[in-house]
């Protein structure tokens, strides 16, 4: 059957035709039209409707990665095949990032081990305070650094690339760890500093004031007592993850393991000269033969 046209209302014949077919029009019952895969998640039995539900993430309006709306129900879009090489560059980034994890856990421990020598009833000089407080600051920088996004394109260590899952309280406490490096122990924030000073005259009488400053700081331990037991055992349990996984990676893929890092800005920075690249693997190897 040819399509319908509408008559334009130029006369009055027009216009009558025109209205005899907008109410047979508006007579018709509403067409609803629902895409057959969603049909019977949006309609009840009955014809009552069910409320659509929203897309948190997305919002209203918008279109979901992977899904084509004008194919209807089912994704046009197909995912792209995991790369081969980037899967390779990530496994063996963070390889090298549990591999220092481990060595920077290792120091955090031994740092937490010399901390146990300060009784917290005890009195001590300045001098073995300081002592103490150098501890305590490289058991906090060393534990954190695996934590920290660095340069390189290293991943940061997280708990779940290990497996592990703390309790609340272990939780808690490496957050305090973590805020102690970023105020106190890496960083010296404003609200974090304690301190005294005072200027002090020490020229004789009759001659031009020269002034000194005293000063006092907070040489106190914050890691101290049951806290600083309850950070060796936090300590313990995140090297203990740590090594686990690199146990399993060793099984699976022994080979990956043979490696060597030892860049020319590293042995910069340490002053190391070429003619010492050799005992580091050389060293490797008396520890094995002892």
């Amino acid at each position: 059957m040819p399509p319908k046209h509408h008559p334009t209302p130029s006369s009055g014949g027009d216009r009558k035709a025109r209205r005899d077919v907008d109410i047979a029009a508006s007579s018709r019952p509403p067409t609803t039209f629902v895409h057959a895969s969603a049909a019977a998640n949006v309609l009840r039995p009955g014809g009552a409707r069910r409320p659509r539900r929203r897309n948190r993430h997305f919002g209203r309006g918008t279109i979901r990665p992977g899904r084509d709306c004008s194919r209807g129900g089912s994704s046009a879009i197909m995912s792209a095949p995991p790369n081969p090489e980037k899967m390779t560059l990530y496994a063996d980034a963070r390889r090298r990032r549990l591999l220092y994890s481990q060595n920077d856990l290792q120091q955090a421990l031994s740092a937490c081990e010399f901390l146990y020598d300060c009784d917290e009833d005890a009195s001590y000089s300045t001098a073995d305070l300081r002592r103490f407080r150098c501890f305590e600051t490289t058991l906090v920088v060393a534990y954190t650094r695996p934590f920290t996004q660095s340069r390189g394109g290293t991943p940061p260590l997280t708990m779940k690339m290990v497996g592990l899952k703390l309790s609340d309280q272990k939780r808690a406490l490496h957050a305090r760890l973590v805020d102690m490096r970023n105020t106190m122990m890496a960083h010296s924030d404003e609200e974090m500093m304690r301190m005294t000073t005072q200027p002090f005259d020490v020229s004789e009488e009759g001659e031009t004031p020269l002034y000194l400053i005293q000063s006092v700081f907070d040489e106190g331990i914050t890691l101290i007592g049951n806290l600083l037991v309850e950070t060796n055992s936090l300590l313990r349990e995140v090297y203990q993850a740590i090594v686990r996984t690199l146990y399993r990676d060793l099984q699976a893929n022994p080979t990956s393991f043979d490696l060597r890092l030892d860049s020319e800005a590293a042995r910069a920075a340490r002053g190391v000269s070429l003619r010492s690249e050799a005992p580091l693997r050389d060293h490797a190897g008396d520890e094995d033969s002892n």
